[in-house]
């Protein structure tokens, strides 16, 4: 049996895994510039929105509320 085909349901689920954390990552970003742009406030970029602590507690709040 082949590596690829042994460990398909893990690389499945850790692809679609990763597709919902950058849709998260994308759809936060957007939401926080859009926040940051209505009170005046400079906008971020990308990169520097998932280094952000903004980033890091709407990804934990959004375990904690689905995983736990």
């Amino acid at each position: 049996m082949g590596r690829l085909r042994l460990h398909s349901l893990g690389l499945f689920f850790g692809i679609i895994f990763l597709a919902s954390l950058i849709g998260q990552a994308s759809a936060g970003w957007h939401a926080f510039n859009a926040e940051q742009a209505a009170e005046g406030l400079g906008t971020l970029t990308f990169w520097r929105y998932l280094v952000s602590a903004d980033f890091a507690v709407d990804v934990s709040e959004n375990w904690q509320s689905e995983y736990l």
